[in-house]
This record gives structure tokens, sequence and C-alpha cells, in this order.
């Protein structure tokens, strides 16, 4: 897996739990779930080309 991709993926882990723990703080407890659902989101979007590869090895693996 390409290290940039995987450092991509941490910053935004930590960006989200940096602002998690802001919104905590300022009883925004709402909130916090929106954001980390957003994070996931951003995450998956990151990866979706990279899925889409696996499951098209995948797909051509067991089509023998």
């Amino acid at each position: 897996m390409e290290t940039e991709l995987i450092f991509k993926i941490a910053s935004v882990g930590i960006v989200v739990a940096i602002i998690n723990i802001l919104l905590s703080k300022a009883g925004r407890d709402e909130h916090v779930l929106m954001v980390t659902i957003a994070g996931v989101v951003i995450v998956l979007a990151m990866l979706a080309e990279k899925i889409l590869t696996l499951l098209t090895s995948l797909q051509s693996l067991f089509k023998m």
C-alpha cells in the first residue's frame, strides 16, 4: 500500500480526533457523532479506488 495514502488516512483521523475533543469540551456532544461519520466517509472516499481494484482482482481470480 502506498505510504502517502496511509499518511492521508492518519491525518484525517488525527484531525477528526482533535475536533471531537474540542467539541466534547465545548458541550457540543451532538456534533461529535456527525464529525466522526464525516471522517469515515472521507476515508472511504479516499479508499474507493483501491477497494474497486481489489474487487476487480477478486472477480478475475474466481472467474476461471
